[in-house]
């Protein structure tokens, strides 16, 4: 029985960690405006900004628009890129600087050949695996799910891409969060799934609510 209760101890507390962290947003998922949570799902309800990388939520940019403030950016005042040179340009100026956030956008520019560039899902990767390394928890997620899903170009690694994902949710990344209780839920593991289920839905995802 001791022997027992001694084995059982770390996947305690792996759990309290699990189950314990990442109970709030990142504060990426949030605008740099008005500070606010971007309703679910972020990229219906907010643009990106290539000038200074920030998220800018749709009510933001319609205040912007009604105030007579067009063609620059209202974070950073920057004017708009005009075309697909200036833009990424800017994202790779971030990525020269080594920014993880700059790393992030570029791996999801070459995704979906955006542009100008040629889509390279396998390029992606590499650029997400180094944003992830450097503290993106989106690329982190990003590299969850290829290694999970054995997409982009990898081979099916489903115990690495689990860990990623946990790590990412521990750091406030909701669709990491659902991602798992997704998987929790497909292996039989119900309570377990709806754990994270009910984390993801007080942190905003309307999926599961």
């Amino acid at each position: 029985m001791r022997r027992h209760a001694r084995s059982a101890r770390p996947s305690e507390l792996k759990d309290e960690k699990l189950y314990g962290q990442g109970l709030e947003r990142s504060e990426f998922d949030f605008c740099s405006i008005c500070l606010l949570a971007i309703p679910f799902p972020i990229d219906d309800n907010c643009s990106f900004k290539n000038c200074c990388l920030k998220l800018v939520c749709n009510g933001c940019i319609d205040a912007m628009h009604k105030r007579g403030l067009h063609g620059s950016c209202p974070f950073c005042r920057s004017p708009a890129a005009g075309n697909d040179e200036v833009s990424l340009g800017r994202i790779q100026k971030r990525v020269a600087a080594r920014d993880p956030q700059g790393l992030y956008y570029l791996g999801c520019a070459y995704f979906h050949g955006q542009y100008g560039l040629e889509q390279n899902q396998s390029r992606a990767f590499e650029l997400w695996n180094e944003a992830a390394e450097i503290g993106s928890k989106k690329a982190l997620c990003k590299v969850g799910f290829a290694y999970y899903d054995g997409n982009r170009g990898l081979s099916h690694d489903k115990a690495k891409g689990i860990r990623c994902l946990e790590l990412a949710a521990t750091q406030g990344c909701v669709e990491s969060r659902t991602k798992l209780g997704l998987v929790e839920y497909d292996n039989g593991n119900h309570d377990r799934a709806l754990r994270h289920f009910m984390i993801s839905a007080k942190m905003g995802e309307k999926v599961f609510t």
